[in-house]
């Protein structure tokens, strides 16, 4: 009787969750776990709620009581990754994600958060690699795209983040964020025409973004046209997403 009340506040937990309600999804979870202490999913998801919470402290030790009802829980060891991570913690957590990784090699997000841990880490070449295997692990998942994208051109590797960037063509097609990355990598190789096709259609998608504007003012400038750059950064100026906004 108890295994089943467990069963049924966790899966109320995960609603709550779902909905983003984190203090009632903790409530729930709170009462399956004393209900039945064994489960290492419910302390898992235990976990993540506390991490939205930003409780995390209390998310690390409830990662860790997942572990210890199984040692060889990758998803366990990602959690409790995060947690240290947002402790400030960061050896420990590369640790944490390690441990994920060859509980499973295929744990695509442990490969993912230890790529943004390596970035924060400044070990960039690391961060790019883990990268590559979350992009290998899952090609059209964005998320891993942008981050490696940025870092490639972070470090002028304009062609790399190009190429990283282009499947998401098919993957994001109305992104703004896509195009403006693309025209920054292109403006970057001294391709300015193509970086202002580019710009033109991410406008034509979202016309207030301070940095298109920018971007394109850049474009322009290098090209020689005066007005329109100035035109181009005023409209920039005017608009508040990016360093010319107010």
């Amino acid at each position: 009787m108890s295994a089943r009340h467990a069963a049924i506040w966790a899966r109320l937990g995960k609603k709550f969750y779902e909905e983003q309600r984190y203090d009632e999804a903790l409530a729930a979870y709170d009462r399956s776990v004393r209900l039945d202490p064994t489960r290492k999913d419910v302390f898992r998801e235990r976990g993540h709620t506390l991490s939205a919470l930003k409780r995390y402290e209390e998310a690390l030790s409830s990662y860790e009581l997942a572990i210890t009802i199984d040692p060889r829980d990758a998803r366990g060891y990602v959690g409790k990754g995060h947690a240290l991570a947002e402790l400030g913690r960061h050896d420990e957590a590369l640790t944490a994600y390690d441990r994920a990784i060859r509980q499973n090699p295929r744990n695509v997000m442990a490969h993912h958060h230890r790529g943004r841990l390596l970035s924060q880490m400044q070990r960039d070449d690391e961060a790019i690699a883990a990268y590559d295997r979350a992009i290998e692990l899952e090609p059209y998942e964005a998320s891993h795209r942008y981050r490696q994208a940025d870092l490639l051109y972070a470090h002028q590797r304009y062609v790399e983040s190009l190429a990283t960037l282009e499947p998401l063509i098919e993957i994001d097609p109305y992104s703004v964020g896509l195009y403006q990355n693309q025209a920054a990598a292109l403006n970057g190789l001294g391709r300015y025409d193509e970086a202002l096709t580019v710009l033109d259609y991410a406008l034509r998608l979202d016309s207030d973004k301070a940095e298109v504007y920018r971007l394109k003012g850049d474009a322009l400038a290098a090209l020689g046209r005066k007005e329109e750059a100035e035109a181009a950064y005023q409209q920039a100026k005017e608009r508040k997403d990016g360093p010319f906004g107010a």
